[in-house]
């Protein structure tokens, strides 16, 4: 028996490879300190306040443990896809998008292991159902996939680059990787968790804002109301003329006061169950945005389009898609709204060639509330509030864009075919 046990153990070089790590682990010194290695990531995790800081940090402590010249990291979205959020030194054009089905993703959920690209070149079939050919790895230079998961969540990854010194990568260094990359994974959902805190912080004081605007309207309104009221009695007494004058200027003075406040903001409660007919929606978008360049080409392609939703909102979002347009596209320039079905689908199209956005921009900055590129002139809750509003009505709202090519706001909602809403 012991000598087939001994033959088993010179023979199989898998046998050697489990006995040489169970030997390094339990009876030889250990190259990292963990202890320390846990106190210097823990004081610097603590310092960070943002995901902006908090991506650079997670490439340069990956890469400075295993002397990387460099990565980029990938994290989740809130489509379940992950997006480049970081890419210091990574060397190679990288994808901005990566399908959360991409068999390479697949491969590390299911086995939780940090890819090691020089163990694949030498043992193909350890990574055969990984699909890393597409990393085209000898060319781009990269060496490892490290996972950082929360709990079984791949809540992101990291791409590293060759060290500029060759080295190879032990049991040791697998260890630490995996385990900081919790650590990374923890600090990620904490800084995420603290960030959405935030903007419903900022919501609840928008909604308190909110009511004294309501306020306020229904008092102007009543003004004005009574001006209106009046006029046909008085409107050839100077004395009126004069008076109204002033009401008017007061009015004009407070509704300027509350649009500094709220900008664009949008306090009406929806009426979301209403037949709404897309066509009319554009059409009334298009007065509204008439004045404005460069000029709305329509394309309505239908001769009605029947949704369940809230008219005025539908103007408000869509009106406030165009307006971002135009606003982002010289006054020759060419702004379009279009109006078609497909299949069991209404589909509004805001199409411009103006300044586009990048994906970095689209993933981390488009969609956040409060979160604006025009300074004063905006709240940042526009957009936001178009995609809140198409999850609501069972619709998507998808963008595509790229700097300097223009943009694409693509709207689908379900039609409504027999007076039932498919």
């Amino acid at each position: 028996m012991a000598i087939l046990l001994l033959t088993v153990f010179f023979v199989s070089g898998q046998v050697r490879a489990l006995a040489k790590v169970y030997f390094s682990k339990h009876f030889f010194q250990h190259r990292y300190d963990y202890r320390d290695e846990w106190i210097k990531l823990s004081r610097t995790l603590a310092q960070l306040k943002s995901i902006d800081e908090t991506s650079g940090y997670i490439v340069k402590t990956l890469a400075d443990l295993v002397d990387s010249s460099g990565g980029g990291l990938w994290l989740k979205n809130e489509q379940g896809d992950y997006y480049l959020a970081e890419n210091s030194n990574l060397g190679f054009n990288a994808l901005q998008l990566i399908d959360s089905k991409d068999p390479t993703l697949g491969f590390v959920k299911k086995n939780q292991w940090v890819i090691d690209f020089v163990e694949y070149f030498n043992d193909p079939d350890i990574y055969a159902e990984a699909g890393l050919e597409k990393w085209y790895a000898r060319q781009n230079n990269i060496w490892l996939i490290v996972p950082l998961f929360l709990q079984n969540d791949l809540e992101a990854f990291v791409v590293l680059s060759k060290p500029r010194v060759a080295r190879q990568i032990d049991w040791q260094d697998h260890d630490l990787l995996k385990t900081v990359g919790m650590q990374l994974a923890n600090a990620l959902a904490l800084i995420r968790a603290s960030e959405d805190l935030s903007r419903t912080k900022q919501f609840e004081a928008y909604s308190r804002l909110s009511a004294f605007l309501v306020h306020d309207l229904k008092n102007l309104v009543a003004q004005i109301a009574l001006i209106v009221k009046n006029s046909e009695k008085h409107k050839h007494n100077p004395e009126f003329i004069d008076d109204s004058i002033e009401t008017l200027e007061n009015v004009v003075s407070k509704m300027q006061r509350i649009l500094t406040q709220l900008k664009k903001g949008d306090v009406k409660k929806i009426d979301s169950h209403r037949q709404v007919d897309l066509r009319e929606v554009i059409n009334d978008v298009e007065l509204q945005q008439n004045n404005n360049k460069p000029r709305l080409q329509l394309v309505l392609a239908c001769k009605n389009a029947l949704i369940k939703g809230d008219k005025a909102k539908l103007i408000s979002i869509i009106g406030h898609l165009v307006q971002n347009a135009q606003d982002a596209t010289a006054e020759d320039g060419i702004v379009k709204l279009e109006l078609h079905k497909q299949e069991r689908s209404a589909i509004v199209k805001i199409i411009d060639n103006g300044c586009g956005m990048d994906q970095n921009f689209i993933q981390q900055r488009l969609f956040k509330p409060f979160d604006t590129t025009k300074g004063n002139a905006g709240m940042g809750i526009g957009v936001y509030e178009a995609r809140e509003y198409m999850l609501q009505h069972s619709g998507q709202i998808k963008v595509e864009s790229e700097p300097g090519a223009g943009t694409t706001f693509t709207l689908t909602f379900p039609l409504r075919v027999n007076g039932a809403f498919l």
